[in-house]
């Protein structure tokens, strides 16, 4: 089989399995994004599109510490970082476990998605080895990672393919692996990729994800899963939420390029429940926004439109 006869397939059953993971093993969250309500004329009038009202002035905004630029460009993102390293390392091997051979052979054709996700599993030998910087790049190139998008709650969806490599399993128990993390976050410039996206330079996903237009959204929601919980405690939990408002500032002024990311809201989401300052009902906004992965949310039986609101919430902007 020829090389291009490989690629065009391979094209096929990645399309194919982006639409189709989610009824396998791990079923996706239902649709649901315009549910359907009954009109009640003593709560609110109902909206043409079957949401009513957003209940934005609802709620108590006390809380919310607002004053102030959300993107502050004085941050000394590095040194913030480095403050962070720590001395306890591991791993002799500096370079990323490469996929390749394993996207480029006929394993991969095969239709059964198990399969192909056992011969992605870095070798124990090789695992053990890699430095931590080597394995948070090897994580992110996983050639599955990017089929979370298949998924109604992408963190839901990461979560899964979290769960089934042994790159992340192992990257947990590195004593600097939030570190590394925080240090990756800072290298993935959306305003530099997307200058190369633009000059035809940019990274093929399945090889490079990291790289990638896509990169900003992947890594932001493996960390919205909370798989990392260190990474939202103290220093670092400062560090990331000054990443998170620098590389929305820098996807935002390219949204050409990206679009609104629901990613960055998901770990916008996640930073601002961890930061615990904010009431009741505003801390059940989130924590629903991220079980369930809509905007479109019940409250006392009727669904609400609450996007302004988790925009207004997270503060990144």
């Amino acid at each position: 089989m020829t090389k291009i006869m490989k690629k065009t397939l391979l094209l096929v059953f990645t399309l194919a399995f982006f639409f189709a993971c989610s009824e396998e093993n791990a079923p996706a969250i239902e649709r649901n994004n315009t549910p359907e309500v009954k009109e009640d004329p003593e709560t609110q009038e109902q909206q043409p599109n079957g949401v009513f009202n957003d209940p934005i002035n609802d709620y108590e905004d006390d809380d919310m510490g607002y004053g102030g630029p959300y993107y502050n460009p004085d941050y000394d993102y590095d040194g913030a970082i480095e403050s962070l390293k720590v001395s306890e390392t591991v791993g002799t091997i500096n370079e990323p476990y490469s996929f390749a051979p394993i996207i480029d052979s006929d394993t991969w054709l095969i239709p059964n998605t198990d399969t192909r996700i056992a011969a992605c599993q870095v070798p124990e030998d090789i695992l053990k080895n890699l430095t931590t910087e080597a394995l948070v790049t090897t994580c992110l190139r996983f050639p599955f990672g990017f089929s979370y998008t298949a998924y109604d709650n992408l963190k839901a969806g990461m979560q899964r393919f979290i769960d089934e490599f042994n790159g992340y399993q192992e990257l947990k128990k590195r004593p600097d692996a939030v570190y590394e993390l925080l240090k990756k976050m800072r290298s993935i410039n959306p305003d530099e990729i997307a200058q190369e996206y633009r000059e035809n330079k940019h990274h093929n996903a399945i090889y490079e994800a990291d790289l990638s237009v896509f990169a900003p959204s992947y890594i932001d929601i493996v960390l919205a899963t909370n798989y990392f919980p260190e990474i939202f405690e103290g220093k670092a939990l400062e560090v990331l939420y000054e990443l998170a408002k620098w590389q929305h500032h820098q996807s935002e002024a390219n949204r050409d390029i990206y679009g609104v990311r629901t990613e960055i809201v998901m770990l916008g989401a996640q930073i601002r429940l961890h930061q615990g300052d904010l009431n009741e009902k505003n801390t059940e906004i989130l924590q629903n926004f991220l079980k369930d992965g809509y905007y479109h949310m019940k409250e006392n039986g009727v669904y609400m439109d609450f996007s302004k609101k988790i925009w207004q919430l997270i503060r990144i902007e």
